[in-house]
């Protein structure tokens, strides 16, 4: 006599918990996203919708999320007459540099970096210069460190 409530108490709660992980695991599922569609999400944004959206989850240490964002500033035409925007996409390099230092990727973010010193000169932007300046300087001597 004494088993039968043993088992029902040994086996409704791994009942209870393979249907919980099945109707949940479902629905979990459902919103995970490819890639594409990650980036579908972000491409109606506005340039400094995009950043602001990359410097969210860059403080949150979202990195691959945050890297799309930049990307998509980055790849977002400038118009010469736009200086917000250009100095935008000279951050966007700057911050995906110093996201690219953290995952150890030290020569995308020395080539991340250079790209945006490369848009100070040609636009005259000496407002980022020296914080770029000091990043790659950063990403030199670790590079140097490892030869």
């Amino acid at each position: 006599m004494l088993k039968k409530p043993f088992l029902t108490f040994f086996f409704l709660p791994a009942i209870a918990f393979m249907f919980t992980q099945a109707v949940y695991g479902q629905e979990w599922y459902a919103y995970s996203l490819p890639s594409d569609d990650i980036i579908a999400n972000y491409k109606h944004l506005s340039p400094k919708e995009l950043f602001d959206t990359a410097n969210y989850h860059s403080k949150r240490q979202s990195i691959d999320t945050a890297l799309i964002c930049y990307n998509l500033v980055v790849n977002t035409p400038a118009k010469d007459t736009d200086a917000e925007h250009r100095r935008r996409i000279i951050d966007a390099y700057n911050e995906s540099g110093l996201l690219y230092i953290d995952v150890s990727d030290y020569r995308k973010a020395y080539e991340l970096l250079i790209k945006a010193l490369d848009l100070c000169e040609k636009y005259q932007e000496d407002q980022s210069k020296t914080h770029i300046y000091i990043h790659r300087m950063e990403v030199e001597y670790i590079l140097l460190e490892e030869v």
